[in-house]
């Protein structure tokens, strides 16, 4: 079975693209089960540090959170040995109870420790819904850490809801707004097959790919940060288009 960094998503037909996303954590899990459990995790961190990289580009007339430049950083530092997994542990809680209470509005768990209210109140005290589902993807990722589990579903969900479902269409017109029974698949094809959405599928196969050297030289994380999902021009082109709609 060919793998799924290897297969040409580009020159796909439309019907293949679908699967290709409708099916991207089985995909992912079939060609990594094998690997260690730190090699699933790497291409998931380096494919969301590409995506914050242009995702803190994009709302700039907002505040960006500074946790999840914090989270993000203690990641890779536990991934390059520098960081145990007791920090990660107790940075994982707060994040996870305080993310249930910005998104769902239930307060149990940031009730449940002092740690995790002074967690809440530290970072999440004015947040910007903005990064939602961006956050939970990234905490997904500190949870099958933690519990040392692979969850491709997280990222699945990143690259079909929040970047396929919301972001593609302010780089390129995928839907015309027709009415009818089919306007739904229309749309989804014309994404899935958009010069933006291949690029993405693209970039996330080359950071799998990278992942597999698994060379966590000291400089992979100072190069990443110059990795993007969007373009800089790209983000300050949606960044300008969110303001004019608000």
């Amino acid at each position: 079975m060919e793998k799924v960094y290897d297969i040409d998503y580009a020159s796909l037909d439309n019907k293949s693209k679908i699967e290709f996303v409708h099916h991207f954590s089985n995909l992912a899990k079939k060609s990594f089960n094998e690997l260690p459990l730190r090699t699933s995790w790497l291409v998931q961190l380096l494919f969301l540090t590409r995506c914050w990289n242009s995702y803190s580009l994009m709302d700039v007339h907002n505040s960006t959170p500074k946790v999840l430049y914090t989270a993000i950083d203690l990641l890779w530092k536990f991934m390059d040995e520098q960081a145990d997994m007791e920090e990660l542990i107790s940075f994982q809680k707060g994040f996870s109870a305080s993310l249930l209470n910005v998104m769902t509005g239930d307060t149990c768990e940031i009730e449940e420790t002092e740690q995790n209210g002074q967690f809440y109140k530290q970072y999440f005290y004015q947040w910007n819904d903005f990064y939602n589902i961006f956050s939970d993807t990234l905490c997904s990722l500190f949870e099958q850490v933690v519990n040392k589990t692979v969850n491709w579903g997280a990222i699945e969900n990143m690259i079909y809801a929040d970047i396929g479902d919301d972001k593609i269409e302010y780089f390129e017109e995928v839907y015309n707004n027709a009415a009818g029974v089919n306007s739904f698949a229309e749309r989804e094809c014309k994404t899935y097959k958009s010069l933006t959405f291949c690029r993405v599928i693209a970039l996330c196969q080359r950071d799998m790919k990278e992942a597999l050297a698994d060379n966590l030289q000291v400089d992979l994380y100072e190069r990443y940060k110059k990795e993007y999902i969007f373009s800089p021009e790209q983000c300050k082109k949606y960044s300008e288009l969110i303001k004019s709609r608000n």
